[in-house]
């Protein structure tokens, strides 16, 4: 696999570049004009200033070819496939394959917590891989979400009150090589959070005496 630039203009300044990881560049071409052709508005700019909103729309007619790369890198996606190997192994589950997290701008990965009796799902630990430009590194945010399902209203004489809870770290960059620690510290920490939920909400939640 290999990461290739297309350099696709200048409009009023602003150097606007793509990123496309293929196995090559007629790939990354095709992959290109795939999701060109897909989406309106195909990116938005996001500065540290007063500027509430800046965003790219790309014409339906606009394709990128060949002559566009401006530069051609060996993938440097390998910390991915490193934390799908470890996520794994914790019990996490991903959507999709190996092949997947090649073209995945920000994975998800995911650990249900079940019943006692198994038969019901009560919450979920996800683990999210974004791209820092700004440390040139992939980081991880974990999270719970507690209460996932609902859709019911009482205004309609549809049940009790449902509701979600979410549960996210405030780190900044946790990197691959320190997701293991992370990971124990707040899996544990949001089932503490989580169980004093149940204490307060009996009706609802993961049973107390749960060993999940």
């Amino acid at each position: 696999m290999k990461e290739f630039l297309f350099k696709v203009g200048e409009p009023t300044g602003i150097e606007v570049y793509l990123k496309v990881t293929a196995n090559s560049a007629d790939e990354a071409v095709e992959i290109a004009n795939e999701e060109i052709a897909e989406e309106s508005e195909s990116s938005h700019f996001y500065f540290r200033s007063r500027i509430a909103d800046a965003f790219l729309n790309a014409s339906p007619e606009f394709r990128v070819d060949k002559g566009m790369i401006v530069d051609e890198q060996p993938a440097s996606r390998d910390v991915l496939l490193r934390a799908y190997h470890f996520l794994t192994e914790r019990g996490y589950e991903y959507s999709g394959d190996e092949d997947d997290l090649w073209h995945n701008k920000e994975p998800q990965f995911t650990k249900a917590l079940w019943t006692e009796d198994g038969g019901g799902i009560y919450g979920f630990y996800q683990v999210n891989a974004h791209y820092e430009w700004n440390i040139g590194k992939y980081s991880f945010r974990v999270k719970a979400i507690l209460y996932p399902v609902g859709g019911a209203r009482i205004a309609d004489g549809e049940g009790g009150l449902h509701y979600t809870v979410q549960f996210m770290d405030r780190q900044l960059y946790n990197t691959l090589d320190e997701l293991p620690v992370i990971l124990e510290f707040y899996e544990s920490k949001f089932m503490a959070l989580i169980t004093a939920l149940r204490e307060a909400d009996p009706m609802d939640g993961l049973p107390l005496d749960s060993e999940l």
